[in-house]
C-alpha cells in the first residue's frame, strides 16, 4: 500500500483500489468499473487495458489537482455529501481536467501515484 497526503486528506493506494479519508472523517473508496465505457476511457487516455492504474491515478489526481488550485474537490464533495446543484458544473470540468492531466502524464511516461508517493517520503 502507498500512502499519499495532501494537507489533512490521506489517500491509501491499495493493491486493487483507493481509499481517501478526509479531515471530517468521511471516506471515499474507488475501484475500477467493469464496463465497456470505463475500458474505453482507459484506452483513450493511454492506459491500454489497465483500468486499475487509470482508477488509482484518477482518484489521487482529483485530490492533487484541487489541492494545487487551493479548493476542495467538487467531485469528492458531491460523492461525500450528496447532490448539490452548484457543484455539478465544476464536477464536469474537474473530471475533464483530471482525465486531461492523466492523458498528458501517460504520454510523458509519468506514473502519477509513484511520483506522489515518492514526494510524500521526501
Amino acid at each position: 500500500m502507498q500512502l499519499i497526503q495532501f494537507d489533512s486528506t490521506l489517500i491509501e493506494v491499495q493493491a486493487d483500489s483507493t481509499r481517501i479519508t478526509f479531515a471530517d472523517g468521511t471516506v471515499v473508496t474507488g475501484a475500477p468499473e467493469d464496463t465497456d465505457s470505463y475500458r474505453a476511457t482507459a484506452e483513450r487516455h493511454g492506459y491500454g487495458a489497465d483500468t486499475l492504474q487509470l482508477c488509482k491515478e484518477h482518484e489521487v489526481l482529483h485530490i492533487a489537482l484541487c489541492h494545487w488550485l487551493g479548493i476542495d474537490s467538487p467531485t469528492m464533495r458531491l460523492v461525500r455529501h450528496g447532490d448539490d446543484a452548484r457543484l455539478h458544473r465544476l464536477n464536469r470540468l474537474e473530471e475533464d481536467a483530471v482525465l486531461a492531466v492523466q492523458k498528458f502524464a501517460k504520454a510523458a511516461g509519468i506514473d502519477l501515484v509513484a511520483r506522489w508517493a515518492m514526494e510524500a517520503v521526501d
